[in-house]
């Protein structure tokens, strides 16, 4: 007998009974599927964690795929930290959602991405967020194509629609719900023949909020916003140079969130968390000042390093009308069936 997840169990319930309910069948609808057809539901937010990086790394050889040594000092580690912070302090954000980059994986330890400078979670660090702490994963593709053209048929599948078979063959789940376009260089032909055919959505880097309708109107994308370091936003002071993106303050998410409207969709996207100021590394060249009490002079030079202290700020300010979802799960309560592949 097949077994279904909660949220498979849901969409199926979805995709079932209301044209049963449609015909006056005498059944009994669930309540989500009620108000899924009569008033738009609540907001959604889904927190993700950028292939799932864990730490900082240094020592690095080799760059991207090469290898390196996890450094954890001045980080919140994502999983002896942050997994287990949100876990008891906020136990109704849930569940956290990390991507997957599935060709360059490791069975345990970590692999060096980032250029090297970051390291990303092994298959057994994903297993083990899954166990304790109840985390999804979705794909973030196999191998980060840049041109699509120069793929057969049969390759393209395997970087999409394969990338998802990988991420459920070591037994994670939530893969189905969200494909995450490298780079954000989207091939809408691709998007269409294949990423909706595996996949609730496709990312696209943008405001963050999205609707049902905007997907369906937009070949099943999806918008993410980043949650990113980079210059202080003190123009008065020298942290307001460097980089040319400007440091995210932790009002500015939070205004977007407490902004959500039912039937509306926000997708935030994090990656390495970082405290105090960076320690003297051998090769990383990653730098940070997150020391001050006022956020407008907390600065990076890496927009991949954030504050955890102004992260916390935003989990803190989450209000309890807004629902924390997977990308599936949201597919689920706005009422769409499960991916025909």
């Amino acid at each position: 007998m097949p077994r279904f997840g909660s949220v498979s169990l849901l969409r199926i319930l979805v995709a079932t009974l209301i044209p049963l309910a449609t015909a006056g069948a005498a059944i009994v609808s669930p309540v989500a599927v009620v108000s899924a057809a009569t008033s738009p539901p609540p907001p959604q937010l889904s927190i993700v964690f950028s292939r799932t990086e864990l730490s900082a790394a240094d020592h690095s050889v080799g760059g991207e795929y090469g290898t390196c040594v996890r450094d954890d000092r001045a980080i919140a580690p994502l999983d002896t930290v942050v997994a287990p912070f949100i876990a008891s302090h906020y136990p109704t954000i849930h569940p956290l959602v990390g991507s997957v980059e599935t060709g360059h994986m490791v069975d345990s330890g970590y692999w060096c991405a980032h250029n090297g400078k970051t390291a990303a979670a092994s298959w057994a660090s994903m297993q083990s967020l899954q166990a304790t702490y109840g985390w999804r994963f979705i794909s973030a593709s196999r191998t980060r194509v840049r041109d699509w053209t120069k793929l057969t048929a049969a390759q393209t599948s395997a970087e999409t629609c394969g990338s998802r078979d990988d991420i459920l063959g070591h037994g994670l789940l939530g893969a189905a719900g969200q494909y995450n376009w490298p780079d954000n260089r989207i091939d809408l032909t691709v998007q269409q023949q294949y990423v909706s055919q595996c996949f609730d959505y496709g990312r696209e880097y943008g405001s963050g909020v999205t609707t049902l309708a905007w997907s369906q109107a937009n070949s099943g994308l999806q918008l993410t916003r980043g949650i990113h370091g980079g210059h202080c936003t003190d123009t008065t002071q020298p942290c307001s140079a460097g980089v040319a993106a400007a440091y995210m303050t932790p009002n500015k998410v939070i205004s977007k969130i407490k902004a959500l409207k039912p039937g509306q969709w926000l997708s935030l996207q994090s990656y390495v968390l970082v405290t105090g100021t960076n320690p003297t590394y051998a090769t990383n060249k990653t730098r940070w000042d997150c020391t001050s009490p006022n956020p407008a002079l907390h600065w990076t030079n890496d927009v991949e390093r954030y504050c955890w202290s102004d992260y916390q700020a935003i989990l803190a300010a989450i209000p309890a009308t807004v629902q924390v979802n997977a990308p599936d799960a949201v597919a689920a309560v706005w009422g769409m069936p499960p991916p025909p592949r």
